[in-house]
């Protein structure tokens, strides 16, 4: 309504400025001039006004409303764009821990039939120092599983490990069922964005020893808390509205953007909170019962 009323008074004044040109007053002189031809009973120029001032406002109303439209359908086809890509990132996540899973079982079978053989001749000291190696390989293994949940392990277990191989210290908790009720590829919409961003910011620090990331991710009753930290460098300063430090912000600031859709669906919202030496991000997923 408010809007309405905006668009009235331009029509109006944009109505007054284009009959007034002919008068000797102005502009001032244009509705003086149309009560006068109404006491004279001359309605021509009142209903040219009206009839004016309605063509104005329908068309600034009409415009508006087609640039919201238009914006409305970018982001709508922004968001199925971003569905697209995290839904295939999600299938690869997944099949790539399958993988590994069925790799780390058939290495056991060799590993089991190796170490039969060093029994069977009698080579104990060979076969202890065997299962010495075996168990620490299973040990660094076992460090890439956060959680029982495959889809969850997936995506966080991947870019986690991807971090720690860029020397960024970890720090994971992750208390949850195995089974949980939330779209998967929204789910990896909003952790992939999370976790590459704490990537990226670890990154840009001069002394990459000191970077960390510390993913907290639990469950309690119908909802899912998550909450990413990761440490900054002091030098960067965000303006006001600004989401990204990255040169081209035409091409990037879009991953928060994308979260805020999946807690907005899920009735939370994103919480950001920057210090001068670091950044955490949080929400609180209402799941479906």
């Amino acid at each position: 309504m408010g809007r309405l009323i905006i668009f009235g008074i331009m029509g109006l004044v944009i109505t007054a400025f284009q009959n007034s040109s002919e008068l000797d007053g102005g502009v001032w002189s244009y509705f003086p001039t149309i009560l006068l031809s109404i006491i004279g009973k001359n309605f021509i120029p009142f209903v040219t006004l009206c009839s004016e001032w309605i063509i104005y406002t329908v068309t600034f109303f009409t415009v508006v409303q087609f640039i919201q439209w238009c914006v409305q359908e970018w982001k709508k086809k922004t968001r199925l764009l971003e569905h697209s890509r995290f839904a295939w990132e999600n299938y690869e996540l997944v099949m790539q821990v399958d993988e590994d899973s069925r790799r780390r079982k058939h290495e056991m079978k060799h590993h089991m039939e190796t170490l039969y053989s060093l029994l069977m001749s009698q080579e104990n000291k060979k076969a202890a120092e065997y299962i010495e190696k075996t168990l620490e390989e299973a040990n660094r293994s076992a460090k890439l599983t956060y959680s029982g949940n495959i889809v969850l392990n997936s995506i966080v277990g991947i870019r986690l490990n991807q971090a720690k191989e860029k020397g960024i210290t970890v720090h994971c908790h992750i208390h949850v069922p195995e089974k949980l009720k939330i779209d998967d590829v929204e789910l990896s919409i909003l952790l992939s964005n999370m976790l590459e961003n704490a990537v990226e910011a670890c990154m840009r620090m001069e002394s990459r020893e000191e970077s960390y990331i510390r993913l907290e991710i639990r469950k309690k009753k119908k909802f899912l808390f998550i909450e990413c930290e990761n440490n900054v460098d002091k030098k960067e300063v965000l303006e006001e509205g600004q989401t990204t430090v990255k040169g081209d912000r035409k091409k990037h600031g879009f991953g928060l953007d994308a979260m805020r859709a999946v807690a907005e669906k899920y009735a939370s919202i994103i919480q950001t909170e920057r210090e001068p030496d670091k950044f955490t991000v949080r929400t609180n997923l209402c799941l479906p019962e």
